[in-house]
This record gives structure tokens, sequence and C-alpha cells, in this order.
């Protein structure tokens, strides 16, 4: 017999899905194949609230804590520094590796794993959740429609040591229209993750081994790669609606953006709290999960907030990627500004490690 909920996918948000929905005693099953991993390179960022989340779901990894974001603008004075104090946190985020966690979700989960030919009974199954858009479930996620966005750029993210950097600390800097972002995830060896975004145009690992030095000089550190190069293209995807009867798209699904904030699977998780906030309130009334009335809820509590985020992030991806005159201008002044002026600093940074929250 067939569970309740399937949801499909076959990254971290499918299985997280799966163990909130076990916690809650919903009867999911997970439609997926083999886990895609990266040599340990690749690390994912969570803020206070996704960690927490993780905590309560029995799953423990190693992390880095950070407990400061630096911001700059490379070619001027604009700078914005972004402190774990002034929230009342212990950190701001927290860098994890991303084959560690699929790894031990993929273990949790293997009790509720499926395959397409092993679900006996569809007509039993009252709602399917879509995790990510991989494309071999791609098929199943034809009833709705995307706006899609090439960002012509590619982004490379490796390991790196830095010996000057500060523990703890995170680094942004908006350089010759590429952003290049370094945070910790190993003190005892002063290594730390790096994403580098770069236009297409010029977007090749020989720039990155040559222009590296170029960026620890404005870090005012010395910076070596350590081991493989990954690269992914850069497009941003988000569905214009969440929800049809008995279907519904969460995480990578229904949003998908330029990781220059960090926000990725943060905003997962969040789709993830609600919806099934949003199933246990229909189990306790009696309703099918399916129903769009009961799905739609889900969609109003998470639509607006993940658009804002999308809609702030390709914003501020415009605006470091210009090299107009008055542009450069304008964002250093802005960025001074806000780093003046808390009330703002402070909303910014409420939003980014998810204590806005509908």
């Amino acid at each position: 017999m067939s569970p309740e909920c399937l949801v499909i996918g076959n990254g971290i948000a499918a299985r997280l899905f799966a163990l909130e929905c076990k916690r809650n005693i919903i009867d999911c099953a997970v439609l997926t194949s083999s886990p895609v991993y990266f040599n340990q390179v690749r690390t994912i960022t969570l803020n206070p609230i996704s960690f927490k989340f993780l905590q309560k779901l029995g799953i423990s990894l190693d992390a880095s804590p950070i407990s400061h974001i630096n911001v700059f603008e490379s070619e001027g004075t604009g700078v914005i520094n972004f402190s774990a104090h002034d929230l009342g946190e212990d950190n701001l985020a927290y860098v994890i590796n991303y084959d560690n966690l699929l790894r031990q979700l993929d273990e949790l989960t293997k009790g509720m794993q499926c395959s397409a030919d092993e679900v006996e009974d569809l007509s039993n199954i009252k709602v399917r959740v879509f995790a990510d858009k991989d494309k071999n479930f791609s098929k199943h996620q034809t009833d709705f429609d995307f706006i899609e966005h090439d960002y012509d750029q590619i982004a490379f993210t490796f390991h790196a040591t830095a010996s000057k950097l500060q523990r703890n600390h995170a680094y942004q800097t908006f350089f010759n229209n590429q952003i290049f972002a370094i945070m910790p995830i190993d003190h005892s060896k002063n290594t730390f993750t790096v994403v580098w975004s770069i236009p297409k145009d010029f977007a090749t690992e020989e720039y990155v081994r040559d222009n590296i030095d170029l960026l620890g000089q404005q870090l005012n550190t010395d910076i070596a790669i350590s081991g493989e190069i990954l690269v992914f293209e850069l497009s941003s995807s988000r569905a214009k609606e969440y929800c049809i009867p008995g279907k519904c798209l969460i995480a990578d699904s229904a949003h998908s953006f330029h990781p220059l904030a960090g926000q990725g699977l943060n905003l997962g998780i969040a789709d993830i709290d609600v919806l099934v906030d949003e199933f246990k309130k229909a189990k306790s009334k009696g309703r099918s999960l399916g129903d769009i009335k009961v799905l739609k809820k889900y969609e109003v509590r998470r639509k607006l907030l993940n658009e804002a985020m999308l809609n702030g992030v390709n914003f501020l991806n415009y605006l470091f990627h210009s090299e107009n005159i008055y542009t450069k201008f304008f964002r250093n002044r802005g960025l001074r500004l806000v780093n003046k002026i808390p009330v703002i600093k402070n909303l910014l940074i409420k939003n980014a490690v998810g204590k806005i929250k509908i």
C-alpha cells in the first residue's frame, strides 16, 4: 500500500522533508535515485534556524560557526559588518559539508525510499511533493510553469588555506564584476571554502588559479587553493504557482537563485517546516493532504518571502556586476549608509538568519 504523501527528489531537501513528516507521524515515502556526491568539496551554509531544524531531526554534523560576516566593495570604501552579538545570537551561520549531510540523510531515510515501479498503488497517495528539479524527475513537474533566468556566470567552489583571516569570520567581496565569498571550514588548519562567481566570458579554471593571489591581496592574506575545483553554471528558476490539487513544490523545485546570499537550502528548510505544519493541521481536521486549500495555505505563507529573497538577490547581483561608474558610486554609498543604520542592518541580517517568518 502506498503512503499518504510521496516526496520526489534526489537531494537533501527531499530527504529532510521525509524525516520531518516521519517526526510528525505523517506517512511519507521518498521517490529518489542514487545520491550525487561532490568529493567532499561542496559546502552548505545554514542559518541558526536551519541548523536547529537539523538538530531537531537528530542529525549531528561537524559545523564551522560564523559569528561575523564582512561584506565590502573592493574598488571603494563601502563595507557592511554583521555581528551575531548585535542580534543576541551565538553565531550568524554554520558551514557544513554537503556530502556528509547527504550521506547521513540517505542512511536515515533508507526505509522510506522507493523507485517508481515500487509504488504499488498510486491512487492512495494524496499529495506529491517535488523537492528539486533533478532531470530524472522533471517529467513529473510538467503541470507547473516556471520563469527561468540565466545569470551568464559560472561559479567555482573549492577549498583553500588562508593564514591571516580571522576565525569565525566570513568575507564577501565584490571585485571587477565578480563576487568572491570565503568562509571557514577547519580552524585548526586555516582551511576555508570559497564560492567565486565569474562572468562566462572569461570564467575558466585557469583564470581562477591565476587570480587567486589578487583576491588574497583584497583580503590582506595569502590564499592557496587546495584540491579539486568544482564548476556550476548559475541560473534562477521560480514557479509561478507552488501548488495544484494533489501536487506541491518546495525548495529548489519552487525556487532557485544565485548563491551570493547563501540562502538556497535555508529557504527550502523553511518551506519544509511550513508545509509539514499545514499537513499536521489538515490531518487534525480530517482533511486530505492534497486538498488545494491546504496546499495554498503553505503557498501563501512561503511564496511572498521566497519571492522577496529572490528579487533581492537578483537586484544585488545586478548591482554588483555593473561596471557603470554611477552604479559603483551608488553601491559604495549604499553599503556605507546601511552599515551606519542599525535598524536597516539588523533587518537585513534577521532575514538572512531566518528570524523573519510567517
